[in-house]
């Protein structure tokens, strides 16, 4: 049997708040690693379970993990987990236009 190998980098800064407190052990590593595997599986119940075992978020994961040099939604990509991308890629952005819009309903209301 051939096991495949996920490399984990960490942007270290302030992933996670005990990050400080301690060093990067071999069990952390783990827990990075285990997260990339429940990417990498398209089963967004094992990603959900994998993140609370670790106390991450998913916006933590998918600003700082990065999974055999990718991010974690381009990684989910790259191998196909269609499921867990869109659910990695479920972010609240906000375009100029949405802004815009609000913006001139403020003043519109302030001229009345």
């Amino acid at each position: 049997m051939i096991r495949s190998t996920t490399k984990v980098v960490l942007i270290v800064g302030s992933f996670i708040p005990f990050l400080a407190q301690a060093d990067l052990t071999s069990e952390y590593l783990t827990k990075l690693v285990d997260t990339c595997h429940a990417i990498k599986s398209n089963h967004q119940h094992t990603l959900r379970k994998t993140l609370m075992q670790n106390n991450l978020t998913m916006d933590e994961i998918n600003e700082k993990l990065m999974c055999n040099g990718e991010s974690a939604y381009e990684f989910a990509i790259t191998h196909k987990a269609m499921n867990n991308a869109k659910m990695l890629n479920r972010t609240g952005t906000v375009t100029i236009k949405e802004i815009a819009a609000v913006q001139n309903s403020k003043s519109d209301s302030l001229t009345d």
